[in-house]
């Protein structure tokens, strides 16, 4: 699964963690690779508070003064909790030039790329890695 330059929705981050839950393959290869760049570096911790919501691992999470915080499953599909997802950063380039380099805010990190990985952590640990 890729998820490329989509965090700065921050009001989405919930219904992205669970649709990366419920479709994300159940398996020890499985990733979603997520690709972003702060275009608002002001805002760069709210892009990152993303991965709050994926270390809670949980289809209904939710936010509450900007930290995520675990809910209840919402069985909405019939699914009950299937695992516990990971988060790893995968590497933090900075490039030569921003995309947009008119717009305001840091210039390292208007031209900075972050990528991480979403895994089945539980997966992981069960199998010694």
């Amino acid at each position: 699964m890729l998820l490329a330059d989509l965090l700065f929705n921050h009001s989405e981050h919930a219904k992205l963690v669970r649709t990366v839950y419920h479709m994300l393959a159940r398996t020890m290869e499985a990733r979603a690779l997520v690709f972003f760049t702060p275009y608002r570096p002001w805002l760069l911790q709210k892009d990152l508070a993303f991965f709050e919501f994926v270390r809670a691992s949980n289809p209904s999470v939710r936010v509450e003064d900007g930290k995520a915080t675990d809910g209840q499953v919402d069985g909405s599909n019939g699914d009950a909790a299937k695992g516990v997802l990971g988060v790893r950063k995968l590497f933090e380039e900075v490039l030569a030039r921003a995309m947009f380099e008119e717009d305001p805010g840091d210039e390292t990190l208007k031209r900075t790329v972050f990528g991480y990985e979403i895994y089945w952590q539980d997966l992981q640990d069960h199998n010694g890695r």
